[in-house]
Formats: C-alpha cells, structure tokens, sequence
C-alpha cells in the first residue's frame, strides 16, 4: 500500500464512513465487525440485503463491497469458518484453490523455519477450532507435512509444543499480578498494614537506609524540583483536581489548560467543567507534596485522592484505606 502511513490513513477513513454513514444504513440491530477489508455483518431474517448493499456501494464510489451470504448455517470469515447454531462454533477455513504448497522438508530452509511454519498451524488450530472440530484439523496438518516430507516425530513434538504454549497463555490470563506497597519497619506501619492488604495489596517491609541512599548525591538539577504532586481548585465548588508530575507543575499547567482549550474528552478538569460548568482557579493551583521518584509520586497522589474531595475520574495508581492514605501522608510531609 505504499507508505506505512497508508494502512493506517485507509482504515481511519474507514472508521469515518462507518460512523457516519455506514451504520445508518444498516440500523442499530445490526452487528458489523470488520478487519481491514473484510467485514462480517449479522442482521435480521427479514432483512433486504440487496438494497443495503445498494445504498453502502452509493456512498462512495471507489469502496465498493460485495455481498456473501452463509450457507448452510456457515460462512467463513478471514481464515475462519462460522458455524451458526445456539452456540456458534468454529474451524479454520481454506480456499478451494488452496494446494498445500507449504516449505517440503528437503527444502533449503533451516529447521528454525520449517518447524516455525508447522507450529504456527498448529497453534491456528488450537486456538480457532472448537473442541469437536481440533482432531480433525490437527490430522489434515499431520497429513499435509507428511506429504511433504516431515518425519513423523518432528511433527508430534511440534504437536506438544504448541499445547504447551497454549497451556502457558491460559495460565498467564488467570494469574493475577501481586502488587506490592513498600513500608518503613515500624510498629505504626504494623498497625495500617493489615488494613492495607484489605484493598488487594501485599506489604513489604523496607529495612532502613541503604548504603546507595547514603552515597548518592541528592544535588537537585538546575535547583529545581520537577518531581510533585499538585492541586488544582475548581473555581466555584471545594472540589479540586489531585495530579502527579514528574516535569513541574507550570509544564502540567499548560497541558491541563490545552486540554481545556481543545475540550479534551480524558480530562477530569474538562469533564468536571462540561458537567457543572465550573472552571478551575489556575491561580490556586499549588505544589502539595515534592517526591523522591515516579513510583513514591505516584502512591503520594493516590493518597491525597483518597484524602479529599476531588475531580478525579480515577483513584490513582492504587486504591488507598483512609487510614493507611493518612499514615502514609503522614510519614510524607515528615
């Protein structure tokens, strides 16, 4: 397609049509998924889908689609072929043309390609097909490479090693990530901690001053310090805006108020202003804590977030116990 930014200009155009034409013409009961240039539409039996055709083809004259209805309760879609029913299921689909040409095994290729390409069909099987469907597929792979001259071996041992990675993936999905909060070794830490692992956090005690704390030059750069958490007050409500930056805060003032220039939809300072149509007291605007790094930052915000009434859509990087924000501000200011 030419330039790398042509895929990505093509499909943003796309989104454009989609939502400003397309999806008018097919109604709000309709579900269309598209990928790049296949689309796959499900619609009502009584549906006319000639005249929608019709009507997409007259919107703009160099995207033209065609039309492919199921059969028998399946269609396929890029290589996959859907099979209607209470449940839908589903197994890999070829072309009619397709002759199995794949690497033969006496080919020029190193054995890191080859089992490449028979691992990958593998894993396509594995994760398409539905379970009535994957003995079937795996038996058309071990027959098409046979052909081709892969030992038997070779192919079962690619077998198990696309089970395993598959094993592996679902693991990955089910695990949850432990999240540690970094605490002084103290009996009041002791008394919070317990509150703390409430929200889903484990604790890790710190054991004092390392030696690199010792040794490190704390010179800050320039003779300012970038690194703080700040507040800015709404101008007709108590409520404020809690945020943490590692720029200072006259570069993060001037985002916020770009943002409120080009009425950015993320912004807790936009929305808040949108909603109740209150604007904030830039002037007001103050440095509340200065912090050591992102990570301490980063907790010192959420802290102040749980502490006060504020604009935030979020809670910060961690959802903080009044008790354990307060112990933690504490120590903070200290």
């Amino acid at each position: 397609m030419g330039s790398p930014l042509s895929p990505v200009a093509a499909c943003l155009y796309m989104e454009w049509l989609e939502k400003h034409h397309y999806q008018g013409i097919m109604g709000s009961n309709v579900i269309w998924l598209r990928y790049v240039d296949d689309i796959l539409v499900v619609v009502p039996k009584e549906t006319n889908l000639e005249d929608k055709l019709d009507r997409l083809n007259s919107v703009e004259e160099k995207i033209q689609f065609t039309l492919e209805k199921e059969s028998n309760g399946t269609i396929a879609f890029l290589d996959t072929v859907i099979i209607r029913g209470s449940q839908p299921k589903f197994k890999v689909y070829r072309k009619p043309t397709n002759k199995e040409s794949y690497v033969h095994f006496y080919s020029g290729h190193n054995d890191r390609v080859k089992s490449g390409i028979v691992l990958g069909f593998f894993l396509r099987a594995y994760r398409i097909c539905s379970e009535e469907f994957i003995d079937e597929e795996i038996q058309h792979i071990m027959a098409s490479f046979t052909k081709l001259k892969y030992p038997k071996g070779f192919l079962v041992n690619l077998k198990r090693k696309a089970i395993n990675i598959r094993k592996r993936s679902a693991t990955t999905k089910t695990k949850k990530t432990e999240r540690y909060i970094t605490l002084p070794n103290s009996k009041p830490a002791e008394m919070i901690a317990k509150q703390i692992e409430m929200t889903g956090f484990k604790i890790a005690f710190s054991s004092g001053t390392k030696v690199g704390d010792i040794l490190k030059n704390h010179t800050k750069r320039n003779g300012e310090e970038k690194s703080l958490v700040y507040k800015i007050p709404c101008g007709s409500c108590d409520k404020s805006y809690i945020g943490e930056t590692g720029r200072g805060l006259d570069v993060r003032l001037k985002e916020h108020k770009r943002d409120m220039r080009n009425n950015a939809e993320h912004s807790a300072v936009v929305i808040h202003a949108q909603k109740t149509h209150h604007l904030p007291r830039w002037g007001g605007a103050e440095i509340i804590a200065l912090c050591k790094n992102k990570d301490n930052r980063k907790a010192t915000e959420a802290a102040f977030i749980a502490m006060n009434e504020t604009i935030n859509i979020r809670v910060g990087s961690m959802k903080w116990a009044k008790p354990a924000a307060m112990y933690s501000l504490k120590k903070t200011r200290h």
